[in-house]
């Protein structure tokens, strides 16, 4: 948002300037994920750059910015965010289908039909409302 309020109109370079190679990259992925993936060695693309250091003077000096989080501890906080991400996604799914198995339809929050607050919906049932703010909308109570 500062790059973008700085008034600069060109490229600027956020990376982390530590230059490491391609291959201890890929090592450092699949130690942070645990994976027993396997490395594959392809040829290089002609136009492959000879190095990978990121110059952000630009960014230092527009921005009065530096990187506070090295390439092992971006990973880890990447992997972090990206398992919690799929994790709730997988839940609101099963969330759903719970609620298409009790034969339970969404209702819509207002007579224009507008969505609910995010973390809340209302569902109704041949029994009733039944008010969620929990995920699951099995474990939560109905109301007639």
């Amino acid at each position: 948002m500062r790059l973008a309020g700085a008034g600069e109109h060109m490229p600027t370079n956020i990376g982390n300037p530590p230059e490491f190679a391609i291959l201890e990259c890929a090592q450092l992925i699949l130690e942070v994920t645990g994976s027993s993936g396997e490395l594959r060695f392809l040829p290089l693309p002609q136009d492959d750059p000879a190095r990978r250091k990121p110059d952000i003077d630009k960014a230092r000096e527009l921005l009065n910015w530096e990187p506070r989080v090295n390439l092992r501890e971006g990973l880890f906080l990447s992997l972090d965010y990206f398992r919690q991400a799929l994790e709730s996604k997988v839940a609101a799914r099963d969330a759903h289908r719970s609620a298409e198995l009790a034969g339970v339809r969404r209702a819509p929050n207002s007579a224009s039909g507008s969505a609910l607050p995010a973390g809340f919906c209302r569902l109704i049932g041949s029994e009733g409302t039944l008010s969620v703010t929990d995920p699951d909308p099995l474990r939560s109570r109905r109301t007639t």
